[in-house]
């Protein structure tokens, strides 16, 4: 797919001030002349300018009517190019087939809504960086994002008050609220009105025990002689641990997360914020019996 989009990228060509079709693309490979209105291009998201976006934007089948949607689109990935879902998941009006060939797509949601695909981060798809700057927090990669709608908007105003929704899929579960949430606060010009995630990622047990594991050992090795309840608890549920929950006589029990075998009257005891755990290791389970003595009431 990249080999037959390479001759489409040579319609969008970075420019310091683009006129305003200087990014249209007229024609595709193996497709031929476009019917509707289509710009792609790169977008430069660092002061620098050696970070760039690439973006493919698709207008509405009905045209740039007054209050039609312009949906944001992101694959996950990470590092996953937003063009598949623009050609190969069939959002757009051109699809690709397995002979590497593009046909019109019956089923576009282009036939309702305005779409533009951003690959997001630097380094998916198209989307490059020549200094190396790779994003490295989920801070750097929602303002570079933002950055690239504001130049996309700059070079296509005709869009600007349109109802702006940031949608995505899979590991897009990190970028969507990240960016919608940039554009809330920080660019306000942008009229947003919600987010749509599709199954979105949110968590990998596996990443962030590996995270939690290196946040103990880095931690003092002199764990305090007890750690409180609300302190627990609130460690328990930023790790995936526990759920806290409190019962008449004012005892916290822990309620353990779909999945975890432990549960009901068995409840994870006490966790000590700095004890250091050995990689696989588990926390003792503690009975109801072991807790009253453990926990002040």
């Amino acid at each position: 797919m990249l080999a037959l989009l390479s001759c489409f990228t040579s319609f969008a060509r970075d420019a310091a001030t683009p006129a305003a079709n200087d990014d249209a693309v007229t024609s595709l490979p193996t497709f031929g002349k476009l019917s509707g209105k289509q710009y792609a291009g790169f977008a430069p998201v660092t002061a620098d300018g050696k970070n760039k976006l690439h973006y493919w934007f698709v207008e509405c089948e009905c045209g740039n009517a007054p209050g039609t949607p312009l949906l944001m689109w992101l694959n996950g990935g990470p590092g996953s190019s937003s063009l598949l879902g623009l050609l190969a998941e069939r959002l757009g009006p051109q699809s690709i087939t397995p002979n590497a060939t593009l046909v019109a797509n019956p089923d576009a949601i282009t036939k309702r809504y305005h779409l533009l695909a951003l690959d997001n981060p630097v380094g998916s798809g198209y989307s490059y960086t020549s200094s190396g700057a790779y994003v490295t927090s989920e801070f750097e990669m929602r303002t570079q994002a933002v950055a690239a709608l504001r130049v996309f908007f700059q070079r296509h105003p005709e869009y600007t008050s349109r109802p702006f929704w940031v949608t995505g899929e899979s590991y897009a579960g990190h970028y969507v609220p990240n960016i919608a949430w940039e554009v809330a606060v920080n660019a306000s010009e942008i009229p947003l009105q919600g987010v749509v995630i599709g199954n979105g990622v949110r968590r990998i047990p596996r990443l962030e025990r590996r995270r939690q594991s290196q946040r103990l050992r880095s931690t003092s090795s002199s764990p305090p002689a007890c750690a409180t309840p609300s302190a627990t608890m609130r460690a328990d549920v930023q790790h995936g641990a526990a759920v806290p929950e409190r019962r008449a006589d004012g005892v916290r029990r822990g309620r353990h997360r779909r999945g975890d075998a432990r549960g009901g009257e068995h409840a994870a005891g006490p966790v000590r914020r700095n004890d250091p755990l050995a990689p696989g290791q588990r926390r003792p389970v503690l009975r109801e019996r072991d807790r009253l003595l453990a926990v002040p009431g």
